[in-house]
C-alpha cells in the first residue's frame, strides 16, 4: 500500500512461491491512496507450478488507485488460484 496526501510515494510488493498452499482472507495489491499524481504502486503475485493461492470472501484486488500510476499483475505459471 502506498499512501499519499500531496508528496510523492512509491510501493512496491512481490509474492512468488511454487509450492504450498497460501490461505488468505482478502488480497490487496497495488493499493494506492492519496491525491499525488506523480505516486505510484505496482504489485506481482505469481503462483508456481505446484502452488495453490486460496482466497477467501474478501476477494482479490489488483489495482486500487486514488491517483497516480498503479499496476497489479497476477500470474499463474502451472499453480492454481481458487476463490
Amino acid at each position: 500500500t502506498s499512501t499519499s496526501s500531496g508528496s510523492t510515494r512509491s510501493g512496491q510488493g512481490v509474492l512468488e512461491f511454487d509450492n504450498g498452499t497460501l490461505d488468505a482472507n482478502t488480497v490487496l495489491m497495488a493499493n494506492l491512496s492519496g491525491n499525488s499524481s506523480s505516486s505510484t504502486a505496482l504489485g506481482t503475485i505469481t503462483v508456481g507450478t505446484n502452488g495453490t493461492l486460496l482466497v477467501g470472501t474478501g476477494g482479490i484486488s489488483l489495482v486500487r488507485q486514488d491517483a497516480g500510476t498503479a499496476s497489479g499483475n497476477l500470474e499463474i505459471d502451472g499453480g492454481s488460484v481458487v476463490s
